[in-house]
């Protein structure tokens, strides 16, 4: 392990719950879900006494719920909520707000987890001795690397350490492309391809193509399947899928 790094995770519980209990406390000591019938996001822990959980159709929370005293639990109402993810995103970025004096390049893995880095904070904290000269010093930090990065990408500073400028203009475009082509021949190297003109297919291992290679089949081929059914085509770029009812599961 390398102690020399401090990082954290924060994880909130029952977070959609948790936002609607506090904009209704009423019902705080109440078996609460917040989803509906045919699914639950999340439970609050009085309905998870229950046996109430994410992820479990509502009518099965509401089933336990109902039949408690089957179980050695007092017979009780689940309360469904439904959710309001505009007002989750909001609360989300309050909290995200806070983590940010302490690291700001936390990542978000979802509206209630968030990945920090807390090396920098805890050697200046220790440093200047105060948590808000630490998160000002780590502000100012962010904001200077941020403009310095900017600066280079507006000014096509996107060469390699040690290598001239590869852009040869300020073009936002071509700064795209500049990456892309460094980033393949980085690719091509890994692969000990043989270096050849960026972008271009370059061979690797015995000659093989290193360029994605596409079969073409004839229209005729594909009128039939094998099996002799008609071949249902696809316009290129679309996909097809059922319709289904989508619900963000909120981890427990």
């Amino acid at each position: 392990h390398d102690w020399r790094r401090a990082c954290a995770v924060v994880d909130f519980d029952m977070f959609y719950a948790a936002v609607e209990i506090r904009d209704r406390p009423e019902i705080a000591d109440k078996p609460v879900a917040v989803g509906g019938i045919g699914m639950i996001s999340t439970a609050n822990y009085v309905a998870r006494r229950w046996g109430v959980r994410s992820a479990m159709p509502g009518f099965v929370g509401q089933a336990l719920c109902r039949r408690g005293p089957e179980f050695g639990m007092p017979k009780a109402e689940l309360i469904f909520v439904k959710p309001d993810f505009s007002k989750y995103t909001a609360v989300a970025e309050v909290a995200r707000s806070i983590f940010r004096e302490y690291d700001p390049s936390m990542s978000a893995g979802s509206l209630d987890e968030a990945y920090l880095d807390l090396t920098a904070y805890l050697q200046l904290r220790r440093e200047l001795g105060s948590h808000e000269l630490a998160a000002a010093a780590l502000r100012e930090e962010h904001a200077a690397k941020t403009q310095s990065m900017h600066g280079d990408a507006a000014g096509g500073e996107l060469s390699r350490p040690g290598e001239p400028n590869r852009l040869g203009s300020s073009s936002e475009p071509q700064a795209g492309a500049a990456r892309r082509n460094m980033a393949r021949e980085d690719a091509a190297t890994a692969n000990g391809c043989d270096g050849g003109p960026t972008g271009a297919a370059g061979t690797c291992g015995g000659g093989e193509s290193a360029a994605l290679s596409l079969q073409v089949v004839p229209a005729e081929v594909m009128e039939n399947d094998r099996d002799g059914a008609p071949v249902q085509e696809v316009e290129a770029g679309t996909t097809e899928q059922d319709e289904t009812n989508e619900v963000l599961i909120e981890g427990e």
